[in-house]
């Protein structure tokens, strides 16, 4: 028979010197318990491919002139090489300054980008933007004019080089970008500003 065991010794001796068989129902019950409590491991986010970083150029001022006379001038015509220093002349194009129109931008150093203008609102901006390589090179301009007064408006010029091209490009010719930005805007006011005097 089983002797009691001594009432100073811990609960779990007490009942008896015997040790048990677990029966079925406890060892179900101890698996589920075991199930329960387990955490499985956490599970790592998968890492986001890292994006090529594309470098953006803002440029803005003011020209006494109105929007119309700054749209009229500078984009109307469609020689956009008038304002942009690094463009020689616009080929190809295949309509007016309206949403959906291609044409091709021969650069000064004799390379070719096509664009296709998109945003267009009146008097107010024009988006233009392209890409060459199978998009490992991408360009984006966007231009908005604002009316400060009644003989004074805002151009904000904005223009960004993505891609793979792009960005390799950005590290080795950032001032060159960000200067053609700059000079572009500037002619922009200087045209605008001339046409307004007429």
């Amino acid at each position: 028979m089983c002797q009691s065991l001594p009432h100073t010794l811990p609960c779990c001796f007490r009942r008896s010197t015997c040790v048990k068989k677990p029966t079925i129902r406890v060892v179900i019950l101890q698996l589920v318990f075991h199930l329960l409590s387990f955490s499985p491991p956490a599970i790592q986010p998968k890492k986001q491919p890292q994006r090529v970083r594309s470098e953006m150029v803002n440029a803005s001022s003011t020209a006494k002139a109105t929007p119309q006379t700054i749209w009229v001038t500078c984009f109307v015509p469609m020689k956009w090489e008038m304002w942009d220093p690094d463009v020689k002349e616009l080929r190809d194009t295949s309509g007016g300054c309206d949403n959906g129109t291609t044409t091709t931008f021969v650069m000064n150093d004799g390379s070719s980008f096509p664009m296709t203008l998109s945003n267009v609102v009146e008097n107010k901006s024009v988006d233009f933007t392209g890409c060459m390589f199978g998009g490992m090179l991408k360009a984006e301009g966007r231009v908005k004019i604002e009316v400060v007064d009644e003989s004074t408006s805002r151009i904000d010029y904005r223009f960004v080089l993505g891609g793979v091209g792009g960005s390799i490009i950005s590290i080795f010719m950032k001032k060159a970008i960000v200067h053609g930005t700059e000079e572009g805007l500037k002619n922009m006011v200087r045209l605008s500003e001339a046409a307004e005097k007429k």
